[in-house]
């Protein structure tokens, strides 16, 4: 779906869950309540594939706000620094690609990060504070649209794909530590999330409007589609019988992970060693 801002994840969730009366209802990634953009839902035995979201990459459209930082590292926060932003345009830019590739990154303290059971924004809005250890993150690619100036201030709109795990909000903030200024997210919208790109996904209004015309089956994806970068193997006989019994079966395929099927999608299986056997079941 394409989650509005103003509104958190678990509130979509729900949101869904009621709707669609259905208790399973899982996610393959959380955005921020004024974050915007593909928030992929899974329904029923397909929250059983939520794990293999693990090896997927999420693109985003954001804007990055030099001259201004807060202690949530975005625009919601309270300011902790301000000071005009001297960058040229092209050292803006410089500074920016620089980070494409694998980077140390310390997530922001608002953030749903766990340590020693406690949530760093529980943590955080009672004004203490944990030194949050760095984490190794990806940027897979990273290009700025637009530069405009407005005062002391100047606002960066670029295009990110990025890892599991990594925060715009830190990004932005670690940018402008390298041009010298303090900065802050200030838009956020995820444009895909692993093989769910934003045209496949449908607003709360078209959710609801296919509620009642009674089409909402349609705009389900199967969940087979996640995993359309594996290729796939196809299983009938004897070693359908094996296979669906959680028996590993000789194949001559190289290590690595792919789509199972019989006349329907059973599951994502792993090769190891020519011995294929399926990993998870969704056809039972």
């Amino acid at each position: 779906m394409l989650k509005p801002a103003n509104m958190t994840s678990f509130d979509l969730v729900n949101y869904v869950r009621r709707r669609l009366s259905t208790k399973k209802v899982g996610h393959t990634g959380t955005l921020d309540p004024n974050a915007m953009g593909v928030m992929v839902l899974c329904l029923g035995r397909g929250t059983k594939a939520i794990p293999y979201f693990e090896y997927d990459s999420k693109s985003y459209r954001a804007e990055m706000l030099l001259g201004v930082a807060t202690d949530t590292y975005d625009t919601d926060g309270q300011v902790i620094e301000a000071k005009p932003c001297e960058a040229t345009d092209d050292e803006i830019i410089a500074a920016v690609e620089s980070f494409c590739g694998d980077i140390d990154q310390v997530p922001p303290m608002y953030s749903a990060i766990k340590i020693d059971g406690q949530k760093m924004y529980d943590v955080a809005r009672r004004g203490e504070t944990v030194d949050l250890p760095a984490r190794k993150v990806k940027i897979h690619s990273i290009s700025v649209n637009s530069i405009t100036r407005d005062g002391d201030h100047v606002r960066v709109l670029f295009d990110v794909e990025v890892s599991k795990g990594t925060y715009i909000r830190s990004l932005c903030y670690d940018i402008g530590k390298k041009l010298g200024c303090p900065a802050c997210m200030s838009y956020l919208y995820r444009t895909s999330c692993g093989a769910v790109m934003g045209n496949m996904c449908v607003s709360l209004t078209q959710f609801e409007k296919a509620l009642e015309d009674g089409t909402v089956d349609q705009m389900i994806l199967p969940t087979d589609h996640i995993f359309h970068v594996y290729p796939e193997v196809h299983l009938s006989g004897k070693n359908l019988a094996k296979a669906s019994n959680g028996v590993a079966i000789k194949v001559d395929l190289p290590d690595g992970l792919y789509r199972v099927y019989s006349d329907i999608f059973m599951g994502p299986g792993r090769v190891i060693d020519n011995m294929l056997k399926l990993e998870k079941r969704f056809d039972t």
